[in-house]
């Protein structure tokens, strides 16, 4: 308490004066805080949102448009830092521990091998060639068979799981799905 007085001594506000420059600062932290910090608060949530909008929009957009594969965006908004989270940098990625249980816990595990003989037809429709072609077309021939009813249990632990969306299983399901397609290939050419 005595560092404080000596503080306020050294600017000349003795005890006698002190009321008014407190109830000054309480003034002004009030008018602050009520016209520009809470406006502002306000304006930045606003923002905020509308940005999130358009981010959201703008990957649903590359999306369907780099659905074809003639489209590659310059600035591609896939959550691949995310997939480090969920995968093994095993040159090429696996699930790690996290992504399998990802996979398990979003039902692809019981979905694939009803869809699997599917999305090889798709996947040999696109004339893929090398492993990073398999594992694209292998996100590709999930996205195309989203709407197929195996594909619910997963859109719907998808919307019940929002930091695990659907795009994130579809990546983190191409690691399995290109290796296996890999030795489909490979065993097809005997």
């Amino acid at each position: 308490m005595e560092g404080i007085i000596a503080f306020l001594d050294y600017f000349g506000i003795t005890r006698e004066t002190v009321g008014a420059p407190l109830l000054v600062g309480v003034v002004i932290s009030f008018f602050l805080w009520k016209f520009i910090v809470t406006p502002t608060r306000r304006e930045l949530g606003v923002i905020k949102s509308e940005i999130t909008d358009l981010h959201h929009a703008t990957k649903e957009l590359q999306l369907h448009v780099g659905r074809d594969g003639r489209f590659s965006p310059q600035h591609s908004l896939e959550q691949k830092p995310v997939f480090n989270e969920y995968g093994v940098h095993n040159s090429p990625m696996q699930p790690s521990e996290k992504g399998k249980k990802l996979l398990k816990n979003s039902g692809f595990d019981e979905a694939y091998p009803i869809l699997r003989d599917r999305i090889f037809e798709l996947m040999d429709g696109m004339k893929l060639r090398t492993a990073y072609d398999y594992e694209a077309g292998a996100s590709d021939a999930l996205m195309t068979l989203s709407n197929d009813a195996s594909m619910d249990p997963l859109k719907d632990y998808a919307v019940n799981n929002p930091d695990e969306n659907l795009e994130l299983i579809f990546g983190v399901a191409s690691w399995v799905i290109r290796d296996d397609y890999a030795a489909y290939r490979k065993s097809k050419k005997k």
